[in-house]
């Protein structure tokens, strides 16, 4: 969703408001700020976790990450007029309420997708060896083949991995038959997940990776990816084989991780 500011976002990233008076404050989450942004306005990186309505009383602009709800507990009482985060999700920014007040938005979808891919396929190389086989005689399945899931679903073929897709939205939109039903995917040796958290409509990805579908899974590790799983995974907490789980979200985003993820679930966290 792109509110009706979008032009004035534009112009912002573009360097056409250089307004000596502005004030942007940053998540700290956001490394090099203020080599970035120190010659359009001044720049305020309140340490983690200490972002409060106070910080941002004479802000104009807020720069996030998911680590901050932005709703009008953060926002009432404020001189905000522009919110950006470094995310491609956006379910911790209440945008109803942005509506409501005027308040510009915008989001990052595919800013890190080559990244991501990148970091996805040296999982692989790790879980190869790890296995002793070699990358072609293992298969993959992406679920998701948007920004990420289709590059990582280029890489994985280029690599000899047998990939297989689900995305039943591309699938209603395309008519292509790569598109399979999740349930194709249970056999493949990595299962990744890139997709938007829907909680509603025809095609809903909370709680996705759920014990349900997790029990389904052939013993072989699973690499699982992105914001839906950081938030939304329902660990197994028995099976005969492990699961492994590999999670690249933010540094802050690791205590939430522990949370959902059971004790005898394989972690790797990544800062992203």
């Amino acid at each position: 969703m792109r509110l009706a500011s979008a032009g004035w976002a534009v112009a912002f990233r573009r360097g056409a408001i250089t307004m000596p008076g502005m004030k942007i404050v940053v998540d700290s989450n956001i490394p090099y700020a203020r080599e970035a942004l120190g010659g359009v306005a001044e720049v305020v990186v309140p340490k983690a976790n200490e972002l409060s309505p106070q910080e941002l009383r004479d802000c104009d602009v807020l720069l996030c990450r998911s680590t901050r709800k932005v709703d009008a507990s953060l926002l009432d009482g404020t001189a905000v007029r522009f919110v950006a985060t470094a995310t491609i999700g956006f379910d911790h920014v209440d945008l109803e309420y942005l509506q409501r007040r005027g308040i510009g938005f915008a989001s990052a979808p595919g800013s890190n997708a080559n990244s991501v891919s990148e970091y996805l396929t040296s999982a692989h190389f790790v879980l190869a060896e790890e296995q002793g086989r070699r990358l072609r005689e293992m298969s993959i399945g992406v679920v998701g083949v948007g920004n990420v899931g289709s590059r990582v679903a280029a890489k994985a073929e280029a690599l000899g991995m047998t990939v297989l897709r689900n995305d039943p939205p591309l699938r209603r939109k395309t008519g292509d038959e790569r598109f399979r039903p999740l349930g194709e995917l249970m056999d493949c040796d990595v299962i990744t997940f890139h997709v938007p958290l829907v909680k509603e409509g025809e095609d809903p990805t909370y709680h996705m990776a759920s014990a349900e579908l997790l029990a389904r899974l052939r013993g072989l590790p699973v690499a699982a990816a992105g914001v839906l799983v950081a938030r939304s995974l329902v660990a197994v907490r028995h099976r005969a084989a492990p699961v492994r789980i590999v999670l690249p979200v933010p540094v802050a985003d690791v205590r939430a991780v522990e949370v959902v993820v059971a004790v005898d679930v394989d972690v790797d966290v990544v800062p992203s």
